[in-house]
């Protein structure tokens, strides 16, 4: 799932060129919007996650990205909130959640202390 145009159009040509059209599916959509009730043995998910603090303090080549790639907000968990909150009802029942936070993981793990984050 993407939200942004080009970034979907990048996927598309890696799904292409590694020929895994059969086993990925790509949607369009902002999280999980455009899913209805399709489940996933596997979600993978990259989100913005870098903190308001830290989006000024990027290094120059950071910064060629667009902020809706890299910023998630306050705390930079903007975008991980909102993908915890509606995982479960994508996921199969033994379906798994990877999710890149980068140095977010002690905000992460006191944001959510009952989950079992590996």
């Amino acid at each position: 799932m993407d939200v942004s145009a080009p970034a979907f159009a990048v996927a598309r040509r890696n799904v292409d060129a590694y020929r895994l059209g059969s086993r990925a599916h790509l949607v369009r959509s902002d999280l999980f919007a455009g899913l209805a009730n399709a489940r996933y043995d596997v979600m993978v998910a990259n989100p913005p996650y870098v903190d308001a603090r830290s989006m000024g303090r990027l290094p120059l080549e950071y910064r060629h990205e667009p902020p809706l790639a890299l910023a998630g907000g306050r705390d930079g968990l903007a975008f991980v909130r909102r993908i915890l909150a509606d995982a479960r009802r994508h996921l199969t029942p033994h379906g798994i959640l990877v999710v890149e936070i980068g140095n977010n993981r002690r905000v992460l793990e006191r944001a959510y202390p009952a989950l079992p984050f590996t």
